[in-house]
């Protein structure tokens, strides 16, 4: 999962293959890590590392790279003016972007250009000549010769330095943008600080829901369409008891949020017996929630803009020196199951710290793609198989990977958890050996998925220990 929510990679690289591997490889690393100080460890960037350009599957697995990306990294050089790969990566990519009206987050175009050295006549300032550009080379004496910057030095240190924040900025807008907070607070006593915090996050470009105050003629189901997106919802208390704030947050809970109660003074107050009931409540239940009280509105705002700002996930140990690691097995060429395995993904990985990974859409460190679903079979704690529109003909050609893995691939201990979500249980009858099948909800729920993570979570709690 990448750092823009979404998205599998935050970055695609396009190059031209007849440029230096060494250079390209080098620029890569270099900028992965500059974006890994900036944002944090869950930057993900594409490339084809494997030459797959010039093999059969180049259609799904460039067109899946480049689609599944938050922004596309033109690395301009004369051989990426002549290639013909590189012209289909960038059609695409600004295909979809100008069809969906997204060509630019903000400010920021999500098409950057980074110039590796020059074409003749400096041609390659009238390619995308709307953008920004950082050039990896100097004239030299009289102007003619350019020189190219070389990986480990001074300049070309600078120089990703310099592309790393024009690319954090970018990915950063987009994550703000893609992040919804939920903002309930619509009483007599909570209305101007409600209307504050929207202004502030808004202007700091998050999406924040609902647009205008709710009331009781508001259905669940449209609430919840509301809420769903929202990473934080935030709940304002006053003084005077409110049934409706009260139902908000049983909503919040029931959809899992994360949530943050702001008490005012007046709170802390209260003399109404079921508001002073409703916070003792608060205090007492335990759940992923905070609590901000006797706090100014500014102070407020500063406390939430803190806890979205994006932070590395520390990973608990466990026996191994790593979190428990989750292959959540799908059918990646089903559209619908791919990108709700994504979403169990990035649950498991935001609630629980664990390693979560999903079958691989493209050849990786030479090995092929059957090759690396041995491996992931091999080295995985805990195996969960996903369903839903995939062909019950992959189904059945699968399931045995979950039954029989020890013996399939000849690991030295068994699997931790086991699991099958599945929409048609009755497919699986008389064939899961003991493997528990989980209901299968409308919403990703880490609560429906208990039995599969409870094993996992008490290895982690052993090996803390």
């Amino acid at each position: 999962m990448a750092y823009v929510p979404g998205f599998e990679y935050d970055l695609f690289l396009s190059y031209a293959h007849d440029d230096s591997p060494e250079w390209v490889r080098a620029l890569e690393e270099s900028l992965r890590q500059d974006l890994i100080d900036r944002l944090g460890p869950e930057v993900a960037i594409w490339r084809d590392k494997d030459n797959i350009r010039f093999g059969q599957n180049w259609h799904e697995e460039i067109q899946d790279g480049v689609q599944r990306s938050a922004a596309f990294l033109a690395i301009v050089s004369p051989n990426y003016r002549r290639s013909d790969w590189c012209a289909r990566e960038r059609k695409i990519f600004l295909d979809q972007t100008k069809s969906s009206g997204q060509a630019k987050a903000g400010r920021y175009y999500r098409f950057l250009k980074l110039v590796r050295l020059p074409w003749p006549d400096n041609a390659h300032e009238g390619f995308h000549s709307e953008l920004q550009q950082v050039c990896f080379f100097e004239r030299g004496r009289g102007g003619e010769e350019e020189i190219e910057f070389t990986p480990g030095t001074n300049e070309f240190r600078a120089k990703v330095r310099e592309a790393g924040q024009a690319i954090k900025s970018l990915l950063l807008e987009m994550r703000r943008g893609r992040e919804a907070v939920f903002i309930a607070g619509s009483t007599d006593h909570t209305l101007q600080a409600a209307k504050e915090l929207r202004q502030e996050l808004r202007a700091q470009a998050y999406d924040v829901r609902p647009e205008g105050p709710l009331d009781e003629g508001y259905s669940d189901e449209l609430i919840g369409k509301e809420m769903q997106p929202a990473v934080l919802s935030v709940h304002l208390l006053g003084p005077a008891y409110d049934s409706f704030a009260e139902h908000l947050i049983d909503l919040a809970i029931k959809l899992e949020k994360r949530l943050t109660f702001w008490l005012t003074r007046e709170a802390e107050e209260s003399q109404d017996a079921r508001q002073r009931q409703l916070l003792e409540q608060i205090q007492q239940k335990p759940g992923d929630w905070t609590l901000l009280r006797n706090r100014s509105s500014r102070a407020v705002i500063q406390d939430i803009l803190g806890m979205l700002r994006p932070k590395p996930a520390a990973a608990p140990a466990n026996t191994n020196g790593h979190a428990p690691r989750v292959y959540v097995l799908c059918d990646p060429n089903t559209p619908e199951d791919a990108e709700r395995a994504r979403e169990i993904q990035a649950r498991i990985r935001e609630k629980e710290h664990m390693q979560v990974d999903l079958p691989a859409t493209a050849p990786q460190g030479g090995l092929t793609l059957a090759e690396l679903h041995q491996k992931m079979l091999r080295e995985c704690d805990g195996l969960l198989l996903y369903r839903k529109a995939a062909p019950k003909k992959w189904l059945l050609e699968t399931y045995n990977d979950v039954l029989f893995t020890e013996d399939l691939v000849d690991r030295p201990t068994p699997v931790q958890s086991k699991a099958f979500l599945v929409n048609d249980p009755s497919v699986l009858l008389g064939r899961v050996g003991g493997v528990p099948i989980l209901p299968q909800a409308e919403e990703v729920r880490l609560s429906d998925l208990e039995p599969f993570l409870a094993p996992l979570r008490k290895r982690n709690a052993h090996a803390a220990n």
